[in-house]
């Protein structure tokens, strides 16, 4: 879950004061990116950084007619890799592992830390193409030394969306996964929900592509196909963002977000899909992009290419039902991220080209505060965390045409 219960929120002035920011970091190299994906902070205020590191051009340097490595300590090629910062955000340690990017970092009861990404490697037999990939999961100690990596391929692309602890310990990674492919043109493309079940040592109990339940039916949504985008959960829910396709008396078919609940044996709960005013043609021009859960509320963020601001926020009961949708600043291609404060508090991370990084707040009544952070266009919001007193917001940035990590925490109460 994405947020601490006790944390309260305070009415910040806006624009972002200096009092109001602990400190704010730029951390990366000068010969590779690093570009961050997800973020925990430890009890101690320690964090974990993961995403996917990449050899920039800067990598090899020719003196003398000899080509060398500009820093020997880095791996060469792309690579998953895990930091571990102080509470300053100073690196502290980091690793490499294997695949291609890091996505979702998950705190287990015992110290120890899960990693899930991607990577190449796995190929159906009578596939010729290199798409085939598949999800793994790494566990790491407090020092970040390897326990453990489990791969679980997949025929086709599959790409995690989103990794959460279920009630006996054990982890969900909600992915997407490639169904069905032309294997000519590469072409016709199917996407379907991923679920990927394992205990706390990462041993595999389900792993479907299909998830076919009553809800899909009874909304006239095709059951093979449920792009997921975040998910959270609550003590009864799974709760999935995404999108479905489906038919109604208007089209012939459809694409709609929709957010949907899964019980903890993936039977489906209460559900709703999410629409909005306008329809275009045979498609629907808006993308979730987040949610948290709570025993009372759902709390989603996304972008719709029609609406002026692109970025919305919608806030749904714990029977599926909206209570609000609001315009939230941010422009389309800037997903927006969220994070829990309390059970009625909550914030969102984007990023506007006019104002750069944009921290809103919201409660159950809906809009409250703005924290604008004076930053350039090349950047977007990548993840969004609260612990306590404290919000810490991580974004990616260009410099010299490499990535690097924006992190910044800030009070968000006396």
């Amino acid at each position: 879950m994405k947020w601490i219960l006790g944390a309260c929120i305070f009415l910040v002035s806006y624009p972002l004061t200096a009092q109001q920011i602990g400190w704010e970091k730029v951390i990366g190299s000068e010969v590779a990116s690093y570009i961050p994906n997800d973020l925990v902070i430890n009890p101690d205020g320690t964090m974990i950084l993961v995403g996917r590191y990449e050899t920039g051009t800067g990598f090899f340097r020719t003196v003398d007619g000899v080509t060398k490595y500009a820093d020997s300590t880095l791996p060469f090629g792309t690579h998953p890799f895990v930091q571990k910062l102080d509470k300053d955000g100073n690196l502290l340690k980091q690793v490499f592992l294997p695949g291609i990017e890091a996505q979702h970092v998950v705190q287990m009861d015992d110290n120890r830390w899960a990693v899930c990404g991607f990577m190449n490697g796995y190929r159906e037999k009578n596939y010729e193409g290199d798409r085939a990939q598949g999800i793994f999961l790494v566990f790491l100690d407090s020092n970040l030394n390897r326990l453990s990596y489990t791969h679980y391929p997949s025929y086709y692309n599959s790409t995690p969306l989103g990794m959460i602890a279920d009630q006996q310990g054990g982890l969900i990674i909600a992915a997407d996964s490639y169904t069905k492919s032309d294997h000519e043109l590469g072409f016709n493309d199917i996407y379907s929900l991923r679920l990927v079940h394992t205990d706390p040592k990462g041993k595999l109990i389900t792993d479907t592509t299909f998830q076919k339940t009553d809800w899909f039916r009874k909304n006239k949504f095709r059951n093979d196909v449920f792009n997921p985008t975040s998910i959270a959960t609550d003590s009864k829910y799974i709760w999935l963002s995404g999108t479905a396709k489906g038919t109604d008396s208007m089209y012939t078919e459809r694409t709609l977000p929709a957010i949907a609940a899964l019980d903890f044996d993936y039977r489906p709960g209460t559900t709703a899909v999410f629409t909005g005013p306008r329809k275009k043609a045979q498609s629907y021009e808006v993308w979730l992009s987040d949610l948290v859960a709570s025993e009372k509320y759902v709390f989603v963020s996304g972008e719709d290419m029609l609406q002026q601001p692109n970025t919305f926020v919608s806030l749904f009961d714990s029977n599926g039902k909206q209570i609000y949708q609001l315009p939230c600043k941010g422009n389309i291609g800037e997903s927006p991220f969220v994070t829990q404060l309390d059970e009625t508090n909550w914030a969102v991370l984007t990023k506007s080209r006019e104002f750069g990084f944009v921290v809103s707040f919201f409660n159950t009544k809906g809009f409250v505060k703005e924290l604008i952070f004076s930053q350039e266009n090349s950047r977007d919001a990548k993840v969004l965390v609260c612990a306590g007193n404290e919000l810490y917001c991580v974004g990616k940035i260009s410099e010299n045409d490499l990535k690097k990590t924006w992190i910044s925490k800030v009070r968000i109460r006396p």
